[in-house]
């Protein structure tokens, strides 16, 4: 009887295909969309870098990365999706040409990138650090650490569970449900962010400073700054606390908590013009 010679040769090409999709992109194309999907380890780590555009990172519960560029129309010719591993790292980036757009009489060199809106999808465990030179970034269901820069954009959190450092020179930086320690900026730009539960440091040179702790820590220092804006703490009722407020020119510090030197939750708030106090959640 003749064996079969071919199904041997097919599970060798099925288990060739599939090692290659584990580490190679698959790119669809659906209307303005661009998908590309990866195999990705739920610890490895993620960069994204932007010249323009907005970033949207969420999760998934596969051990996959999911990558998505949006349009509102035809996907820009000058804008491209860069993706690469080094030393067990996902780099992710997306770069533009300068295009020249008409608005009213005038034409005006913009980014091709800059209505382009990329989402990704991550294992929650997976770290991950995002550079953009001009656009908005919102990071939500982390449980890794997590850095965002943005140069001209807000910065949108959301469930935050390990650390975060989050900067932006021209932009706002909001969110809830930040349960990690946290080192934030602004230059030009206001913080805001409630559900917190860890102590953090927010800083901003113009912008108001307000974050409300749905359970205070039980020690550490809380540090909030501001050169031109308000500085409003909210603490749930009863959270001891040593204060240390400083306003310039503004009104009177309040501190609706008192302060207690011999507490292990050291808060430092500050600013030179504007209102300043530490309030109970009401």
């Amino acid at each position: 009887m003749r064996q079969n010679s071919t199904r041997p040769q097919k599970s060798k090409l099925i288990a060739a295909a599939a090692a290659f999709l584990a580490v190679s992109p698959l790119d669809r194309v659906q209307g303005a969309s661009l998908y590309r999907e990866f195999a990705l380890a739920p610890d490895s780590e993620v960069e994204v870098e932007t010249v323009a555009g907005n970033v949207v990172i969420g999760a998934t519960t596969t051990e996959r990365a999911l990558i998505s560029l949006e349009a509102p129309g035809e996907m820009p010719g000058g804008c491209k999706l860069e993706t690469a591993f080094e030393a067990g790292r996902l780099i992710v980036k997306l770069q533009g040409k300068q295009v020249s757009r008409r608005w009213g009489f005038w034409h005006v060199n913009t980014e091709a990138c800059s209505e382009v809106t990329m989402r990704l999808l991550l294992p929650k465990s997976a770290p991950v650090t995002v550079a953009t030179a001009s656009g908005d970034v919102r990071l939500a269901e982390r449980d890794a650490a997590a850095k965002i820069t943005t140069s001209s954009g807000d910065i949108e959190i959301e469930n935050i569970q390990k650390s975060l450092e989050a900067s932006s020179c021209s932009g706002d930086i909001e969110g809830k449900q930040l349960r990690a320690p946290a080192k934030l900026s602004s230059v030009s730009g206001g913080v805001k962010l409630s559900g917190l539960t860890r102590a953090l440091a927010a800083q901003t040179s113009s912008g108001d400073i307000e974050l409300a702790w749905d359970t205070a820590p039980s020690q550490g220092k809380i540090e909030a700054a501001a050169s031109s804006g308000d500085v409003k703490l909210y603490f749930p009722q009863g959270t001891k606390i040593n204060a240390k407020l400083s306003g310039r020119f503004g009104s009177q510090p309040v501190n609706e908590l008192g302060s207690d030197p011999q507490a292990p939750l050291t808060v430092e708030a500050q600013n030179i013009s504007g209102t300043l106090g530490i309030y109970t959640r009401r």
